[in-house]
């Protein structure tokens, strides 16, 4: 088998674009504790990553653990929150 140079950049190209990451945002969208949406989740997940990502606060109007002025509580039950940080 003859391997040519094209061959070998485009291989070459092809582990460099697989092996990136690209950071993520993810969106709390509750006050629960846990669950889809949940300060725990987002951070769960971004945890998994070995990139800087953002957590973002999307929490609806309503919201009976949030003010009027929209100032919302979410409180951990299950045990402490622990988030990565990178250098």
């Amino acid at each position: 088998m003859k391997v040519t140079i094209p061959t070998i950049c485009l291989l070459a190209f092809l582990f460099t674009f697989q092996a990136q990451t690209f950071a993520a945002t993810y969106t709390v969208t509750t006050t629960a504790d846990s669950g889809a949406g949940s300060l725990r989740q987002s951070v769960t997940d971004a945890n998994t990553t070995t990139v800087s990502d953002t957590v973002t606060f999307a929490i609806p109007a309503g919201n009976a653990n949030c003010t009027a002025g929209g100032v919302c509580t979410i409180t951990l039950t299950s045990g402490k929150l622990f988030a990565a940080m990178l250098r």
